[in-house]
């Protein structure tokens, strides 16, 4: 997957590689070259935060775009992800995470929900426009950056894990 991903950002870096439109009707475009950095950078992020090659990474989203970023990070990291479905409550989440860390050579490294996501996104956005992290949020929405970069930056991030 990721070697044909990667010929079309080769081939194609400024098409839109997807849009995303959001329940209020607001629509957010990436490039196959912001795909790329964005989901770089969450791989690299993940790693630094003790994914490892091999790990799988729960995911609890409702549809967002950060579910294709991860998915692609999960590509250039080598680990896999655990997609939870957000409807369940978090005691059903957690049995069927539990089970699965039973089964032979499984090791979930990470859990990510709609606030770490966020936050994480946040800090890979502000690692790619060269801002210190934490900045992202006041710097993107003021005329930053342009484009999807500054839609990242006007979401919340409050969490009580850190990606900074």
């Amino acid at each position: 997957m990721i070697g044909e991903f990667e010929q079309s950002v080769r081939m194609h870096p400024h098409r839109t590689f997807f849009a995303f439109v959001a329940k209020d009707g607001s629509v957010e475009s990436y490039t196959y070259w912001e795909a790329r950095l964005l989901s770089a950078a969450i791989a690299r992020r993940l790693m630094d935060h003790g994914v490892r090659q091999g790990d799988y990474v729960a995911v609890d989203l409702a549809n967002h775009p950060m579910l294709v970023f991860l998915s692609l990070a999960a590509a250039y990291g080598g680990f896999g992800l655990v997609l939870l479905n957000h409807r369940l409550t978090e005691a059903e989440k957690m049995s069927r995470l539990f089970d699965m860390e039973r089964a032979p050579g499984v090791r979930l490294s990470s859990r990510l929900n709609q606030a770490t996501a966020e936050q994480l996104m946040e800090t890979c956005v502000a690692q790619v426009a060269g801002l210190p992290v934490g900045a992202a949020a006041g710097a993107l929405s003021q005329g930053g950056a342009s484009g999807p970069l500054a839609g990242f930056g006007r979401r919340s991030a409050s969490t009580s894990i850190s990606f900074d």
